[in-house]
């Protein structure tokens, strides 16, 4: 989804401009539903937020998203500075927190603002962004939209969100279960990929390469 999908609906709302200024993808999410404590440890939730060490870890274990921001680049035509800059903004637990499978203390990280900028002669031009909250209790705090968010600033400008729902129904009654939506649009757009790659001519093929068939689902038997 993303690195992946998001990237590619974004650039399929650039069809709409005429001539494009900057482009940026967002992911805004509460990550307290993604029960997996060694991501977490890895990239330094939970750890004092005046840790040198922080900002080395968030980049370390997110610096895939730097895919995100060349591929939009390469779908639109446009050559790129050599190095993907990455900046971010903290945000600092302004209480204990228990998640239950995982402890926030105060003054540790809750949240973050990541992004990664692609430049063009010196100029930001495409970008992915990180909008992560572990909890709302953080200094700063960020309103989480819970969606995949293009941006694009041009002739005109579009302004998009993608929002993914649970099949009507569905039981959250526990976290494997509220999990499931995450690994099914996590897998989904893989899958759907096979035919294209395929029927694709021999070597590496990205997604900007793929026909936007490639992601379509199957309707359900009857």
């Amino acid at each position: 989804m993303n690195p992946g999908l998001a990237q590619i609906l974004t650039i399929a709302h650039s069809t709409d401009v005429a001539e494009i200024e900057h482009v940026q993808c967002t992911e805004s999410v509460d990550v307290s539903c993604h029960h997996s404590v060694d991501t977490w440890k890895a990239v330094g939730f939970g750890l004092p937020v005046g840790d040198p060490a922080l900002p080395g870890m968030l980049e370390q274990y997110t610096r895939v998203f730097e895919d995100a921001v060349r591929l939009m680049a390469d779908c639109c035509r446009l050559e790129l500075d050599d190095d993907v800059r990455f900046e971010y903004e903290l945000g600092t637990c302004t209480k204990d927190v228990d998640l239950g499978w995982y402890h926030l203390p105060k003054g540790s990280l809750g949240g973050c603002y990541l992004k990664y900028v692609g430049t063009a002669a010196g100029t930001p031009r495409v970008e992915m962004h990180l909008e992560w909250q572990m909890t709302p209790y953080t200094d700063p705090h960020w309103e989480i939209q819970a969606c995949y968010i293009t941006k694009i600033d041009g002739d005109p400008c579009i302004y998009s969100k993608h929002y993914i729902f649970p099949k009507p129904g569905t039981d959250f009654s526990s976290p494997a279960a509220f999990a499931s939506v995450g690994m099914t649009i996590t897998g989904m757009p893989a899958l759907n990929a096979i035919r294209a790659v395929v029927d694709a001519s021999a070597g590496i093929v990205t997604s900007a390469d793929l026909p936007l068939r490639a992601f379509a689902g199957r309707f359900r038997s009857r």
